[in-house]
């Protein structure tokens, strides 16, 4: 019984940083609206584009982070980001998913 808890304890910690991810990137707003990249590599035009995105909404505060998962990377942000500031700051740093044929019009 003595064995058991420690394990327990170590399972909960595994799984929950599997389930938790891995941070590739952290971007921080600053308090005069500049966007800073704090921790890892953003997408190369993913500052820009957030910075006209905080412009636009005057954020003061808040963290993006982009997190795999999956085998995909997804976007996590602090409660200081408003929804709709959320949306348009996914549309300009996740990119769109690659397309299979030529887009033409079909045979037949």
């Amino acid at each position: 019984m003595e064995i058991l808890i420690p394990l327990v304890v170590a399972l909960a910690v595994m799984a929950f940083t599997v389930l938790r991810g891995r941070t590739l990137f952290v971007l921080a707003i600053q308090d005069d609206g500049r966007v800073q990249r704090r921790k890892g590599k953003p997408p190369p035009r993913c500052v820009g584009a957030c910075q006209d995105v905080v412009r636009l909404n005057r954020l003061r505060s808040g963290e993006i982070k982009g997190v795999r998962r999956s085998g995909r990377v997804t976007l996590r942000f602090s409660r200081d980001i408003p929804q709709s500031a959320r949306q348009a700051i996914r549309n300009v740093c996740t990119p769109s998913p690659p397309t299979r044929g030529g887009g033409g019009r079909a045979a037949g």
